[in-house]
């Protein structure tokens, strides 16, 4: 598996370039804000199965220094970080539901259930209203038959 980084020039993308992360970071789903890109990984030094990981991108352009971001973390499995476009909330998947953290004084929040269950996988627009999959599984709970798209509207952006 191997990352890239493009520009956007006028409405294309374009100066491909591969940028594969140091292979001990173990990077899994991710997303940037600003100059920090959250993951998910088991890399060693964690609290649980998957946890959510910060890189920081360094002077030299590099993402460098992992930290686990333990007040999110538990021994259980967290994953599939998203960040609000205003880089305010944190919203990790885990037990099947969606869970946020907030940005307060500098530093991240123990996170609340927001959505479950089945809930993942969370997108965050500029608004602040929040996309996410629904899963939906057989009557043994073994087999996913399908996933949905549902949107949470933020109470102060919804407008008929």
């Amino acid at each position: 598996l191997h990352w890239f980084r493009a520009e956007m020039v006028g409405e294309e993308w374009a100066d491909w370039q591969q940028s594969d992360f140091p292979a001990e970071y173990q990077v899994g789903e991710f997303h940037i804000q600003g100059n920090r890109l959250y993951y998910h990984s088991s890399r060693p030094g964690g609290i649980g199965g998957l946890d959510i990981w910060m890189l920081t991108m360094g002077n030299d352009g590099e993402w460098e220094n992992p930290v686990n971001v333990s007040i999110v973390n538990t021994e259980r499995d967290e994953g599939w970080p998203a960040i609000s476009p205003d880089g305010t909330e944190l919203w990790i998947s885990r037990d099947y539901g969606l869970w946020r953290s907030l940005w307060v004084n500098g530093a991240w929040t123990e996170p609340s259930l927001m959505f479950s269950p089945l809930a993942g996988e969370a997108s965050i627009d500029a608004a602040g209203n929040v996309y996410f999959t629904h899963h939906f599984f057989d009557e043994t709970g073994e087999i996913m038959l399908g996933a949905d798209i549902y949107v949470a509207y933020r109470q102060n952006a919804y407008s008929e």
